[in-house]
């Protein structure tokens, strides 16, 4: 069985599992794919929101799967970085990044402070990034696999031999007064203090761990001297007041102390720890209130936002991380935490913590968003992220195989589904359809497929010449392109209309529509409408016919704006539509007038529209009665009332020059005696 099969039928295996378990009742559109061994996504579309959420499954009893964080740009005060970003720059072979979500609440505002760059205390392979005393909740990892979510405040203990010891409360942050900070490279290249204080150059003799005592070499001492350069690999201590006087009378070159650098409580060997807040989920329940908890106000609470978070089941062996986009309308909503912790529930997750939500919130897999930002300019730039790894190792993946259509393959239909042979251990493949085979200014079709050995190709034309090429990848590399493949379609390409001309306002109610004969078209749709949206609403014929011609048998409304447009169609599939022509249908002569009475009020859209600067306002009457039509601005302000009398059964003009108004919308009102009312817009450009 092939790896690409083998997976189809695992993804099916899932999909009925989960109906029967842990998809929530409330989804209405759940796409599961399995992106790595161990690693399962879920897009969900709920319309009742809409809530468009996104669920990364990882299953951390595997051995080769692992959370860990990431930093920004490996330092603290050099700029932020989207999730994306972070994700490829950490993954390579034994540390494949398969997905991340952006994490803790960050100084937004000013990307080079260190002293706001982060809310809560972070640990990164084991070792502090930074550290404080916040009383919020978060999330973190013992030994690798064993996920914790608790209010941990760092907490670091300095002995000398067994007489002295001093307790500080403060990792790669702002010294202040009578206090010890502990500064490591994740601070950037010196310390920032002032010359009053004691520092000391350490040089880490045992491997740094967290909640376990590390044995260091002082290299130097520095009294009144002030930021102290940070090298690689290098702690150090500083201490102002009674810090500062405990260091000079304790420490001197060459002495071996040993530093504890831990949390309160204690939850062992963390090796990674983000921060957020608060809490959602306790052993699979919620509380009752969450407004006032950790500090958070009832708006942030209670208000549907964009919220990213994370949690794990009640044994501990599956994190989720999720996200749930908002600010979107008919997209997403976002959610309130109340929702969003029993969203969480419903998905099977006891414990959870919420991470910073809003522009922030992402997820990525394998390097790319799968979800949808709300900020303008898409995905935002962050301070530090959770990742989900795996550490099997890998090879840049083999050149790709095509596989259908065969090369130089005629008579391919409008929907074409190209094909090609899986690459073992590739993520995804990138696949580029042109017009010409050297990919040059010609692309028509550039895309990303994850997972999958197969893209749809639609929107193409008639009679044409393709060519395709596809390249895998993975967190090593990206293979050789594949050889170059290229079909012809088949079906037809799209017909040129020929009349009514486009603007003819004198055609007759029952004209003959013509357009271009294609040769290889063995039949022509033709729809014939009010409005450019063709809907069913405003649709007045809808045909197919063998001719490149329709002389139309009935009568069209006169002194009435219609639309038309034909698309050609054969065994092997239809073309796009045609250009969209409008036309005018005549003027009523009296005997035609009193020969077709309306048969319902109708004010009807003007024409042409956009215009500049005349236009022709019709309406319809169906009994004698009193017009009355106004003209207003968007803003709803009167500009002028062009009919206010009476008027006979039957069809109606009248024009407006709008010469003097400034180009934009307007609406045209009409009201009757007898309770009519309807609004048309129209666009006057300049």
């Amino acid at each position: 069985m092939s790896n690409n099969k083998a997976m189809r039928i695992l993804k099916f295996i899932i999909c009925l599992t989960l109906l029967a378990t842990a998809v929530p009742v409330t989804a209405q559109d759940t796409t599961i794919t399995v992106v790595a061994d161990g690693f399962i996504h879920y897009h969900i579309f709920d319309p009742s929101g809409p809530f468009n959420i996104n669920v990364l499954e990882i299953d951390v009893s595997n051995p080769d799967n692992k959370i860990g964080a990431g930093l920004a740009n490996d330092v603290m005060a050099h700029g932020f970085e989207r999730t994306s970003s972070l994700s490829k720059r950490k993954s390579e072979s034994g540390n494949i990044v398969v997905g991340a979500i952006n994490g803790d609440f960050y100084g937004i505002a000013d990307p080079q402070n260190p002293y706001g760059y982060l809310s809560s205390s972070m640990i990164m392979k084991n070792e502090f990034v930074f550290g404080r005393e916040f009383h919020r909740s978060l999330f973190g990892v013992v030994e690798g696999d064993q996920p914790v979510i608790d209010v941990l405040d760092f907490n670091g203990v300095v002995a000398v031999n067994d007489d002295a010891s001093f307790t500080f409360n403060r990792f790669n942050a702002q010294r202040v007064g009578d206090s010890m900070v502990l500064f490591n490279r994740f601070f950037g290249s010196s310390t920032l203090t002032n010359e009053y204080g004691t520092e000391v150059r350490l040089q880490p003799i045992d491997e740094i761990t967290v909640n376990t005592p590390v044995q260091f070499r002082v290299d130097e001492v520095e009294i009144n001297v002030g930021d102290m350069e940070i090298d690689q690999d290098i702690y150090i201590l500083s201490g102002h007041g009674t810090a500062s006087e405990f260091l000079e009378t304790n420490i001197e070159e060459d002495d071996t102390i040993t530093i504890t650098m831990g949390t309160l409580p204690d939850r062992g060997r963390l090796s990674a720890l983000v921060g957020g807040g608060p809490r959602l989920l306790t052993d699979g329940t919620r509380p009752d209130n969450y407004t006032g908890v950790e500090h958070f106000g009832s708006n942030f609470i209670e208000t549907r936002h964009p919220r990213t978070a994370v949690g794990f089941n009640a044994d501990s062996t599956i994190v989720y991380f999720v996200t749930v986009d908002g600010r979107q309308p008919g997209l997403s909503a976002g959610m309130s935490l109340y929702e969003l912790a029993d969203f969480m529930i419903s998905f099977g997750i006891s414990d959870a913590v919420n991470l910073d939500g809003g522009g922030s919130t992402t997820m990525v897999v394998h390097n790319h968003p799968v979800n949808s930002p709300s900020d303008p300019g898409g995905e935002r730039s962050v301070a530090n992220a959770l990742l989900a790894i795996s550490t099997i190792q890998l090879e840049s993946p083999a050149r790709p195989l095509l596989s259908e259509p065969g090369d130089q393959a005629v008579d391919q239909p409008d929907t074409v589904i190209l094909s090609w042979n899986p690459v073992e251990d590739a993520v995804h493949y990138s696949v580029e359809v042109s017009l010409d085979d050297d990919f040059g200014s010609d692309l028509v079709y550039e895309e990303t497929i994850f997972m999958d050995t197969l893209t749809v190709l639609t929107g193409i034309e008639g009679l044409t010449d393709y060519y395709w090429r596809v390249q895998a990848h993975n967190a090593v590399g990206i293979s050789e392109q594949s050889d170059v493949f290229s079909f012809t379609t088949g079906f037809p390409p799209v017909p040129a209309l020929e009349g009514p001309d486009h603007g003819n306002t004198d055609v007759p109610v029952s004209p003959l529509f013509e357009w271009e004969e294609i040769d290889v078209a063995a039949q022509y749709r033709i729809q014939i409408a009010y409005g450019r949206s063709f809907s069913e609403a405003l649709m007045v014929h809808d045909t197919t016919v063998a001719a490149p011609s329709l002389e139309y048998e009935g009568e069209l409304d006169y002194d009435e704006t219609h639309f038309w447009r034909v698309r050609a169609i054969n065994e092997f599939g239809r073309s796009d539509w045609s250009e969209v022509f409008g036309f005018r249908t005549t003027t009523p002569t009296s005997v035609d007038q009193e020969e077709r009475i309306p048969e319902s009020y109708k004010l009807k859209p003007n024409y042409p529209n956009p215009f500049n600067p005349n236009t022709t306002i019709a309406f319809a009457l169906p009994e004698r009665d009193h017009i009355i039509i106004e003209i207003y601005t968007v803003n709803g302000e009167k500009i002028g009332t062009m009919v206010d009398d009476h008027f006979e059964a039957g069809i109606h003009t009248v024009e407006w020059n709008a010469a003097g108004f400034a180009s934009g919308v307007y609406y045209c009102t009409m009201h009757t005696r007898s309770g009519f009312t309807s609004t048309e817009k129209m666009v006057l450009i300049r």
